[in-house]
């Protein structure tokens, strides 16, 4: 079965690929920007902007963030196409990851087997790196859009509408991270199942594809920014 994704199917393909462990957690294999090192303020559950800019600064000073342009907007308007187009291609590597990730840490934690717990787990644990990573993305894109609102003015109104887009997005993944990385989240998980049977557990995964859905509008309206800039 196909699992709808967090994004717009023009951005990321419905996925029904399902990954192990170890090829949840291999890193991308090209030079990328997600981590999942960076510290989370355990209040508002999002990434402490003093790590977020330190870690925007150290991918400038790298080159894996194209830097400004000396005030031309159509020569940082390239630059952010083939940075965007390279991201696109992470983000969606991610993403298919975090889905699996999920579905195999739902299938498990309702299974009624407590056999299942330890398996249950590992792939919560899998799952909570894998958010940390795609929360990285998408907070790294609002700070970079934003820097770049005063070189690319003319299209002021639809970045700040965008960023709205994608801190609602955040909030979502902040959301999820806040389950993720509850000490009983497994047995939470079983007390919610208990509404539903086995059959109904797809609509378990609907629920969740549904309850970050709004991630289409943030990761899609980002690239339609710079394929139209």
């Amino acid at each position: 079965m196909s699992t709808s994704g967090l994004s717009s199917p023009l951005v990321c393909p419905d996925s029904s690929q399902q990954f192990t462990i170890s090829q949840l957690l291999a890193p991308y294999p090209l030079s990328g920007i997600a981590s999942s090192t960076l510290p989370v303020d355990p209040t508002t559950k999002k990434i402490a902007q003093s790590a977020l800019q330190n870690y925007m600064s150290q991918l400038q000073s790298s080159g894996k963030i194209p830097s400004g342009s000396g005030g031309d907007p159509n020569a940082q308007a390239d630059k952010d196409k083939l940075f965007h187009m390279g991201l696109q291609q992470e983000y969606c590597y991610y993403e298919s990851r975090y889905l699996s990730a999920m579905k195999s840490f739902l299938d498990l934690s309702t299974s009624g087997n407590t056999d299942d717990v330890p398996a249950a787990k590992n792939f919560l644990q899998a799952s909570k790196t894998l958010n940390t990573q795609i929360n990285s993305i998408l907070e790294i894109l609002n700070l970079l859009s934003t820097s770049r609102i005063d070189s690319m003015s003319k299209i002021k109104a639809t970045v700040d509408n965008t960023n709205s887009q994608i801190t609602s997005a955040s909030a979502r993944v902040q959301n999820q991270y806040k389950l993720l990385s509850a000490d009983n989240a497994v047995m939470e998980t079983q007390k919610q199942a208990m509404k539903y049977t086995k059959e109904k557990n797809d609509a378990i995964m609907n629920q969740i594809s549904l309850f970050t859905i709004m991630n289409a509008f943030a990761i899609g309206a980002i690239f339609a920014i710079v394929r139209s800039a």
